[in-house]
């Protein structure tokens, strides 16, 4: 099998179509083309049959510039973006692109790779909870700090109602700092843990949403709690997660689900004729902290090591890649374990 490559001459200048030329010789070897040569404006490559057949081809057949032909095969326009050459003896394809679409390429795998940068975001969805075969169980944690925006995650919300105070239509942020003033306005990257719109619960605040800059309020006082279903020593699988925007032991209406309850998901909100109204929450148990966390002042989190993430570009700060867990061990410990509630969702 061989090939014969006759470009037009008038279209190109003679330094642009040398490079061309000198670019697909360099190609075709690449992709096991033997005896190839360059007379003029074509290419001669013999992929199977002899030089010499090859040869009296290209004299007496290649009388149409700007052609790709083959042996008893149809022809190509060299204006195809891409030519695919098939070896019809060995079923061989070779791709010929010219330098245009090569950038294009390019483009396309710098995208690619810009995309696996986030790759080794968790793929697990918001309320979750980790087990001992997820790929991010034992993944390192680091502390919220410097020099992310503020001292510590907070808990704040977004008043969309007409009524003042936190209710059934206003949305919930772990919010990047104070949820309060100046600095209580919704950033980057700050989490949903309520849904807003067509906007999930566990989705992360981009430049380009409507509620970039809205005014948070605190929830203080606010108690990130869980109820002991099967009475265990600790936290477990089965056990229910909540933030209590109320008082009193038991779950309220408007309180937010931070894992699935019964079928209800994760960010939703209690209602008056759900079924876990009302849930008792957890006491005294030996492995796991009551309430896990609190939101005091400014609706700011503590203790700071219950709310920890994970620095998937390695970049030394909270960014969007990064997931974002929900730490329930009694002794928080640096890295991803079992029970850990997920905070966000696949990015």
């Amino acid at each position: 099998m061989y090939l014969i490559l006759s470009f037009d001459v008038a279209t190109k200048t003679h330094k642009r179509r040398s490079f061309f030329l000198d670019m697909l010789m360099r190609m075709l070897r690449h992709c096991k083309g033997r005896n190839v040569e360059r007379h003029n404006q074509s290419i001669l490559c013999t992929l199977c049959h002899d030089q010499y057949a090859a040869s009296n081809y290209m004299r007496h057949e290649v009388n149409q510039p700007g052609i790709i032909r083959w042996p008893h095969t149809n022809t190509i326009p060299r204006r195809a973006k891409v030519f695919i050459l098939r070896d019809i003896y060995a079923n061989q394809k070779i791709w010929l692109c010219n330098r245009r679409k090569i950038m294009k390429i390019l483009s396309m795998a710098i995208c690619i790779i810009i995309m696996l940068g986030l790759a080794g975001a968790s793929q697990y969805s918001f309320g979750t909870k980790v087990t001992s075969y997820d790929s991010d169980f034992g993944a390192p944690l680091r502390l919220y700090g410097a020099p992310n925006p503020g001292a510590a995650f907070s808990l704040g919300y977004w008043e969309t109602g007409v009524v003042n105070g936190y209710d059934d239509t206003d949305v919930v942020y772990l919010h990047q700092g104070v949820s309060l003033g100046a600095a209580g306005r919704v950033l980057s990257n700050d989490v949903r843990l309520t849904p807003f719109g067509y906007l999930v619960a566990g989705s992360k605040v981009t430049p380009q949403d409507n509620d970039i800059g809205m005014q948070l309020n605190a929830l203080v006082g606010t108690n990130i709690v869980w109820v002991n279903s099967h009475g265990g020593p600790g936290h477990d699988l089965d056990d229910s997660v909540y933030i209590h925007v109320g008082l009193g032991p038991n779950t309220v209406t408007n309180d937010v689900r931070l894992s699935d309850v019964s079928g209800l998901p994760p960010g939703s909100k209690v209602g008056n004729l759900d079924p876990d109204l009302p849930n008792a929450f957890a006491v005294g148990t030996v492995t796991t902290l009551d309430p896990i966390a609190t939101a005091g002042l400014g609706g700011l989190i503590a203790p700071l090591a219950s709310v920890r993430y994970i620095d998937n570009n390695g970049n030394g700060q909270y960014d969007y890649p990064d997931d974002i867990y929900l730490i329930t061990a009694l002794s928080p410990f640096p890295a991803v374990r079992v029970n850990d509630v997920r905070l966000s969702g696949p990015v």
